[in-house]
Protein backbone atom coordinates (compact mmCIF):
# COMPACT_ATOMS: atom_id res chain seq x y z
CA UNK A 1 0.00 0.00 0.00
CA UNK A 2 1.35 3.48 -0.80
CA UNK A 3 2.40 5.59 2.15
CA UNK A 4 0.62 8.84 2.89
CA UNK A 5 1.93 11.83 1.02
CA UNK A 6 1.82 15.35 2.40
CA UNK A 7 -1.15 17.30 1.15
CA UNK A 8 -2.22 20.91 1.09
CA UNK A 9 -4.73 21.67 3.85
CA UNK A 10 -6.08 25.18 3.60
CA UNK A 11 -8.69 26.73 5.92
CA UNK A 12 -11.56 28.15 3.92
CA UNK A 13 -12.96 31.36 5.35
CA UNK A 14 -15.78 33.26 3.76
CA UNK A 15 -15.98 30.96 0.73
CA UNK A 16 -19.43 31.00 -0.87
CA UNK A 17 -21.04 27.58 -0.71
CA UNK A 18 -18.55 26.24 1.84
CA UNK A 19 -21.25 25.28 4.32
CA UNK A 20 -20.91 21.71 5.54
CA UNK A 21 -23.86 19.54 6.52
CA UNK A 22 -24.22 18.69 10.20
CA UNK A 23 -23.11 15.15 11.02
CA UNK A 24 -25.77 12.55 11.63
CA UNK A 25 -25.65 9.96 14.39
CA UNK A 26 -25.40 6.21 13.81
CA UNK A 27 -26.86 3.47 15.97
CA UNK A 28 -24.88 3.00 19.20
CA UNK A 29 -24.16 -0.64 18.38
CA UNK A 30 -22.26 0.30 15.20
CA UNK A 31 -18.91 1.31 16.65
CA UNK A 32 -16.21 -0.76 14.93
CA UNK A 33 -15.50 -1.88 11.44
CA UNK A 34 -12.99 -2.73 8.78
CA UNK A 35 -12.66 -1.07 5.38
CA UNK A 36 -10.98 -1.78 2.05
CA UNK A 37 -8.79 0.94 0.58
CA UNK A 38 -8.86 0.98 -3.22
CA UNK A 39 -6.34 3.44 -4.67
CA UNK A 40 -4.94 3.53 -8.18
CA UNK A 41 -4.51 5.59 -11.34
CA UNK A 42 -7.58 7.75 -10.72
CA UNK A 43 -8.38 7.30 -7.03
CA UNK A 44 -6.86 7.92 -3.63
CA UNK A 45 -8.03 7.52 -0.06
CA UNK A 46 -8.59 9.85 2.89
CA UNK A 47 -8.32 8.86 6.55
CA UNK A 48 -9.59 11.39 9.08
CA UNK A 49 -8.37 10.71 12.63
CA UNK A 50 -10.67 12.02 15.36
CA UNK A 51 -11.21 11.85 19.10
CA UNK A 52 -13.44 9.18 20.63
CA UNK A 53 -16.15 11.81 21.20
CA UNK A 54 -16.97 11.63 17.48
CA UNK A 55 -17.48 7.84 17.54
CA UNK A 56 -20.59 6.98 15.51
CA UNK A 57 -20.89 10.41 13.87
CA UNK A 58 -20.80 10.68 10.11
CA UNK A 59 -18.33 12.95 8.35
CA UNK A 60 -19.24 14.22 4.90
CA UNK A 61 -16.67 15.36 2.34
CA UNK A 62 -17.71 17.43 -0.65
CA UNK A 63 -15.78 17.19 -3.91
CA UNK A 64 -14.87 20.48 -5.58
CA UNK A 65 -15.11 18.88 -9.03
CA UNK A 66 -18.57 19.25 -10.54
CA UNK A 67 -20.74 16.23 -11.20
CA UNK A 68 -19.73 14.34 -8.05
CA UNK A 69 -21.93 13.87 -5.01
CA UNK A 70 -20.77 14.40 -1.42
CA UNK A 71 -19.60 11.23 0.35
CA UNK A 72 -20.05 10.39 4.00
CA UNK A 73 -18.74 7.68 6.31
CA UNK A 74 -18.97 7.04 10.03
CA UNK A 75 -16.23 7.55 12.57
CA UNK A 76 -15.52 4.05 13.89
CA UNK A 77 -13.06 2.53 16.32
CA UNK A 78 -10.11 1.11 14.37
CA UNK A 79 -7.82 -1.33 16.10
CA UNK A 80 -4.16 -0.88 15.14
CA UNK A 81 -1.90 -3.38 16.94
CA UNK A 82 -2.62 -2.72 20.63
CA UNK A 83 -4.07 0.76 20.11
CA UNK A 84 -7.60 1.87 19.34
CA UNK A 85 -7.89 4.86 17.04
CA UNK A 86 -11.06 6.64 15.92
CA UNK A 87 -11.26 7.41 12.23
CA UNK A 88 -13.48 8.01 9.23
CA UNK A 89 -12.00 6.18 6.24
CA UNK A 90 -12.88 7.20 2.70
CA UNK A 91 -11.33 4.24 0.90
CA UNK A 92 -11.86 5.25 -2.73
CA UNK A 93 -12.14 8.92 -3.62
CA UNK A 94 -11.57 10.19 -7.13
CA UNK A 95 -8.46 12.35 -7.23
CA UNK A 96 -9.12 16.05 -6.62
CA UNK A 97 -9.97 18.60 -3.98
CA UNK A 98 -12.49 17.98 -1.19
CA UNK A 99 -14.05 20.21 1.45
CA UNK A 100 -13.74 18.48 4.83
CA UNK A 101 -15.54 19.70 7.96
CA UNK A 102 -13.03 20.43 10.70
CA UNK A 103 -15.28 19.59 13.61
CA UNK A 104 -16.16 22.20 16.19
CA UNK A 105 -16.22 25.88 15.26
CA UNK A 106 -13.24 25.86 12.90
CA UNK A 107 -13.77 26.47 9.19
CA UNK A 108 -13.92 23.66 6.65
CA UNK A 109 -10.60 22.53 5.21
CA UNK A 110 -9.56 21.88 1.62
CA UNK A 111 -7.78 18.55 1.20
CA UNK A 112 -6.18 17.43 -2.05
CA UNK A 113 -6.42 13.67 -2.73
CA UNK A 114 -3.88 12.44 -5.28
CA UNK A 115 -4.15 9.23 -7.32
CA UNK A 116 -2.54 6.17 -5.74
CA UNK A 117 -2.06 7.80 -2.33
CA UNK A 118 -3.57 7.67 1.14
CA UNK A 119 -3.93 11.08 2.79
CA UNK A 120 -4.18 11.24 6.58
CA UNK A 121 -5.85 14.24 8.23
CA UNK A 122 -5.48 14.43 12.00
CA UNK A 123 -8.40 16.23 13.66
CA UNK A 124 -7.70 15.00 17.19
CA UNK A 125 -7.59 17.65 19.90
CA UNK A 126 -4.10 18.06 21.34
Amino acid sequence: MPTAKPCAIVPLRGRAGAAVAAPSELPADLTTGSVAIDVGDEAGALIILTDSARLGQEIEVTPLRGGQSPRHVAVLARRVATTTMYAAVFGDLLAGGYLVPSGGDSPAMLVEVEPGTVVELDQRQR
